[in-house]
């Protein structure tokens, strides 16, 4: 699929010879229910064929106008895939040395005075090093994007971790990390 071999930023919403047939575009569970409810729809394949094409022209103007709006090539978002639970831990040696180059683009999500930016790189690098509990190392290891594996739900989990003190050890890195998939997410629709 032409989704899964180019980068998002090389990717034109536009080109035609790139398109699913219109028989292949998936357009949601409430649709197909109700496409399924109307055996008259099944009489009129014309008419089916003709909605189908504009949901497709739909979806394409959709991409082409995210695509305009938003710079794919953006550092923060193309690095989104450092808050994987895998990637945050150094599982497979992915592990970004420092998140300082990141939360300076995002100031509104971290103060950018020295100590709080050093806490921040503090709970990162710690992250690595650490002994964390058994059911995050394991979310981590496995492959597949299930709901426990989702940088949000990873950073969620980090937030809950404390010392024996009950001071939450990941505080400043789970608060950026949240805050940087909200904002991506916000802007981008995802």
């Amino acid at each position: 699929m032409y989704m899964n071999r180019a980068y998002v930023s090389n990717i034109d919403p536009r080109n035609e010879r790139e398109f699913l047939m219109v028989e292949q575009v998936y357009l949601g569970a409430s649709v197909i229910k109700r496409l399924s409810e109307n055996p008259n729809l099944e009489r009129n394949k014309e008419e089916l064929i003709t909605f189908r094409v504009k949901c497709r022209a739909f979806l394409v103007t959709a991409a082409d106008q995210i695509k305009r709006r938003f710079d794919f090539n953006d550092k923060v978002l193309s690095n989104l895939s450092v808050l994987e639970p895998a990637s945050s831990l150094g599982i497979y040696g992915t592990c970004v040395e420092s998140l300082i180059p990141f939360a300076m683009k995002l100031p509104r999500i971290i103060h950018q005075d020295d100590s709080t930016l050093q806490q921040l790189d503090d709970e990162w690098r710690k992250l690595e090093v650490e002994d964390l509990p058994e059911n995050i190392l394991n979310m981590a290891k496995h492959t597949g994007l299930t709901k426990e594996k989702r940088p949000d739900q990873f950073g969620s989990i980090l937030k809950t971790l404390v010392d024996d003190e009950g001071i939450a050890k990941y505080k400043c890195l789970s608060d950026f990390a949240l805050g940087w998939l909200f904002t991506t997410s916000c802007v981008c629709g995802l």
